[in-house]
């Protein structure tokens, strides 16, 4: 199982970087890969509280909720 999360983690880590250096994608694919690098960063963490520690935790609940309505805020009120 730990090779499996580190594994997860190196994956998360590539796509992070190969988002914010712009390899030569357009910027749908871009915004995917990104998506893509939070969602398992969150589950990877996720694993590990509830995985390792036997925890329950609402804690990611919230910040994703938190971080949902900041980010609409802020989509919203952006001008470009």
């Amino acid at each position: 199982m730990h090779r499996y999360l580190a594994w997860l983690i190196v994956v998360a880590v590539a796509l992070v970087v190969s988002t914010l250096s712009g390899i030569g994608l357009n910027a749908y694919l871009q915004q995917i890969l990104f998506y893509i690098a939070i969602n398992i960063m969150l589950a990877c963490s996720l694993n590990l509280v509830n995985g390792f520690c036997g925890q329950f935790s609402l804690g990611h609940a919230g910040f994703m909720a938190v971080g949902a309505y900041t980010s609409a805020l802020v989509s919203m009120n952006w001008k470009l």
